[in-house]
């Protein structure tokens, strides 16, 4: 499965991968999220949410990062692989 450009590898079969991403809007908003998927590639669960933050991009996506694995902990679901397109 291709995603924004590059190959994503799917985790094992019977585990999850969660992969987060952090936007700075024209505005100055910025919006946190992440996405949930099974090893053939199914989103299972997917979440957005806009943040007032200052800061760079990785402290950004950093800050995605967290706020999945947060997330994913709270409602019980067990994560494999984690991704973000941080450099």
């Amino acid at each position: 499965m291709w995603v924004r450009g590059s190959f994503w590898k799917p985790p094992r079969l019977g585990n999850l991968n969660l992969n987060s991403n952090a936007r700075v809007f024209s505005d100055g908003s910025v919006g946190l999220g992440f996405v949930v998927r099974n090893a053939e590639g199914h989103r299972c669960w997917r979440v957005p949410r806009f943040v007032t933050s200052t800061g760079n991009s990785v402290l950004l996506e950093g800050l995605a990062l967290r706020f999945g694995v947060i997330a994913a902990m709270c409602h019980g679901l067990e994560i494999d692989v984690l991704e973000s397109d941080s450099t």
